[in-house]
């Protein structure tokens, strides 16, 4: 099945409408949010193009540059993503060796009171349960935003005046 173009239409006021209103060379906020939106309920998979419709006048340099600034801002929301899976991993590695620890302990220590064996007990299985919620739940909202952004980074970007 072909897949079909998911078309995002933004109407430009002006040039503060595309950039921060604190840098020019920043994506405006606002924006920004508003492409991540338009991708809500929509096929992951689609291809997508983003159309100015400009009510201003753009030369060619300024919408390469515009261009430029999307697709970075993009990419740096993109690694910031990444960085943060690679962080996670790390974290649920040293919560199931920890969770896995605690429950051999709290078995197959005879010298530890009940109450310690089944302290430990708790605290072993609260620990997995943690890596399992963050595996089924937290790591699957960020790789669905991943590639919501990839869909973005990967759209035809087209200025129409």
């Amino acid at each position: 099945m072909k897949n079909k173009k998911l078309n995002i239409d933004i109407d430009v006021h002006s040039k503060k409408d595309l950039v921060s209103k604190y840098s020019d060379d920043t994506l405006s906020l606002e924006l920004k949010e508003y492409l991540l939106n338009e991708l809500v309920g929509e096929d992951i998979n689609s291809k997508v193009n983003i159309n100015f419709n400009l009510q201003i006048k753009l030369t060619n340099k300024e919408q390469d540059e515009f261009k430029k600034i999307l697709r970075q801002e993009f990419k740096e929301t993109l690694k910031e993503l990444d960085n943060e899976s690679k962080s996670s991993n790390i974290q649920k590695m040293a919560l199931t060796l920890a969770g896995i620890t605690f429950i051999l302990l709290s078995t197959f220590v005879s010298t530890l009171s009940d109450v310690t064996q089944e302290i430990l007990d708790i605290f072993g299985w609260v620990a997995l349960w943690e890596v399992a919620y963050a595996m089924f739940f937290t790591d699957g909202k960020r790789r669905k935003k991943i590639k919501r952004i990839k869909q973005i980074l990967n759209s035809e970007i087209i200025f129409k005046d």
